[in-house]
């Protein structure tokens, strides 16, 4: 293995862990979402949390965690689109976070507001009446997700080495001292580069 292919080893190995970490970040947000969700409108709602079942609220319980794995696995795939398609296409930072918002939020807050319906809760703008035991058909819920600090600062960690893998891969003989590359792999530059 000559000095480049070992390079891009370290940096294949960091970029598995930054993904990894972008994934933890991503399961923090997607959990806070999901039960706050939840549990902000049980919270403000007493006699409607009072009528639900023990059974009831165990499957709940049951369910939050099957839709916090099955989103998980689900943004994996427009994620990595999302990844490759800003290294053909750069966009500004404030453009990149709208973009991960949407690729991560649109499913997080359809299946959320699939939950709520389906477990009966009523929608935001219904008080909470005990004479009230029916929700509506159709309730509405205000919905919208915006992605963490975590989850940007973590984003942003593996973007930083998809652009500095490009530039490596790209860059004829010496690799380029960009700043990716001076930051993230500093083992690929001549020690007279550093400085």
């Amino acid at each position: 293995m000559d000095e480049r292919d070992a390079i891009l080893e370290v940096l294949g190995d960091r970029a598995v862990l930054a993904t990894a970490m972008l994934c933890d970040a991503v399961r923090l947000d997607f959990g806070q979402f999901l039960g706050t969700a939840v549990e902000g409108r049980l919270r403000s709602r007493p006699n409607f949390l009072a009528r639900m079942p023990r059974a009831a609220l165990i499957e709940l319980r049951e369910r939050l965690q099957r839709e916090l794995n099955h989103l998980i696995a689900a943004s994996e795939r427009p994620v990595h689109e999302l990844r490759a398609r800003l290294l053909e296409e750069p966009v500004s930072r404030d453009e990149e976070t709208a973009l991960l918002a949407d690729a991560l939020g649109t499913l997080l807050v359809e299946r959320t507001r699939e939950l709520l319906v389906e477990h009966r809760f009523p929608g935001d703008d219904v008080p909470d009446l005990p004479d009230k035991p029916m929700a509506p058909l159709r309730p509405e819920f205000h919905l919208g997700y915006a992605p963490s600090t975590v989850v940007l600062w973590a984003w942003r960690q593996v973007r930083a080495l998809d652009q500095a893998t490009r530039q490596l891969e790209s860059s004829e003989g010496r690799p380029l001292a960009t700043f990716e590359i001076r930051y993230y792999l500093p083992e690929a530059l001549p020690t007279d580069r550093l400085k």
